[in-house]
């Protein structure tokens, strides 16, 4: 199966048990899991959303977050960011503020962003490069 390298958010390998725990026998020589960019923005929207009530105010009246610029601790996240967020869940998760325009542009230099999203979040162990991503 091929697929578009600017289509895939991330890329999780299962070996040994942790794949046949979770996906039986079959599973005995390891499993690739591949998840989507659209895939991983369903995700974390979801998530977001039920963490911060301004966040599901901000999806409701934009229908997309398209405008949203997304800081994880103070790192702006850019290009293919959608499996930084996916990764979000309640065990990393700390906090999510809504920032304005006005916001965007004095602290983080940001222009053509209608709204920041800045998360607070724990760093995942083992990530790799997740001092550039976290």
């Amino acid at each position: 199966m091929a697929f578009d390298p600017n289509t895939i958010a991330s890329l999780t390998v299962l070996t040994d048990t942790d794949a046949t725990n979770h996906y039986g026998p079959d599973a005995k020589d390891g499993v690739a899991l591949i998840q989507t960019r659209a895939f991983a923005r369903k995700h974390y929207i979801a998530f977001l959303r039920k963490k911060s009530p301004a966040y599901d105010s901000l999806c409701t009246v934009a229908k997309s977050d398209s405008t949203f610029q997304y800081i994880i601790n103070d790192k702006i996240q850019t290009g293919n960011f959608e499996g930084n967020l996916a990764m979000l869940d309640d065990w990393l998760f700390i906090s999510l503020t809504v920032l304005t325009e006005e916001q965007l542009k004095t602290k983080y230099n940001i222009t053509g962003k209608k709204v920041g999203i800045l998360i607070e979040a724990k760093r995942p162990q083992n990530l790799f490069n997740w001092d550039k991503k976290f």
